[in-house]
This record gives C-alpha cells, structure tokens and sequence, in this order.
C-alpha cells in the first residue's frame, strides 16, 4: 500500500533543499519556488505530489548550474589533474586516455551525486 504524500513531510523535506512549498492559495494550488526566489522562478499546481517532485527537480538543476568548470591549460596541468582525481577518471571514463579524448573533444564531466559536478576541458 503506497502512503499519501503530506504537506508538513513535503514542506519540510524540500526546505532541507533550499526550496519553499507554500499550502493552497484561493486558486486552490500550491506554490514552488527556490529559497528567496522571485515570482517568474514560482511554479503553481494543484497537485501535491506534483509540487514535490517539480521541487526536488529544481534543486536538481540549480545542483547542476552549480558545476565547476576546471579549465587545463597543458598536459602537464593535465597530469597534474589525473593524479588527483585517478579514481573516479577510471570509474567514469574506463581509462585516462578516454577520458582525455573527451577533455580534447569539447570536455569532460565528473562527479554528480553526492559529489560536485566538474566540467574539465581544455583552454584554446
């Protein structure tokens, strides 16, 4: 038996995440929106379970604008990176030299998840 989504538990959940769910307003709808965000940022439905998973999705994308790009320079900056980072180019990549295809093909991504997103790619 699947239980009902609550307004406290999905409030408070999405706070956690830095985005606001107010209760119905006289359009009968709920209110989604990032922490402080303005007005065209806000998404209105009627839905409950709607107006949870449009915000955790939210927080998803602002997670992912959030990506830091890692600009390399040369090979050596580049090795300097692998060195670092050895672990998860081969989980990711399979082997550094695929994953330094990428960084030459217009970059790479690592991490996501509990971990920050990465951009690498390589300065012209």
């Amino acid at each position: 038996m699947t239980s009902k989504l609550r307004f406290s538990t999905a409030r408070a959940d999405l706070a956690i995440l830095g985005i606001t769910l107010r209760s119905k307003n006289e359009f009968d709808e709920y209110r989604v929106n990032f922490r402080g965000g303005v007005e065209a940022t806000a998404y209105y439905t009627s839905d409950l379970q709607d107006a949870f998973d449009t915000g955790r999705a939210m927080h998803a994308k602002r997670e992912i604008d959030k990506a830091v790009n890692v600009e390399l320079a040369d090979m050596d900056a580049w090795d300097e990176f692998v060195a670092a980072n050895r672990e998860i180019i081969d989980e990711q990549y399979g082997s550094e030299s695929r994953a330094l295809e990428h960084a030459r093909d217009g970059g790479m991504t690592l991490g996501g998840g509990a971990s920050p997103m990465r951009c690498i790619f390589f300065k012209l």
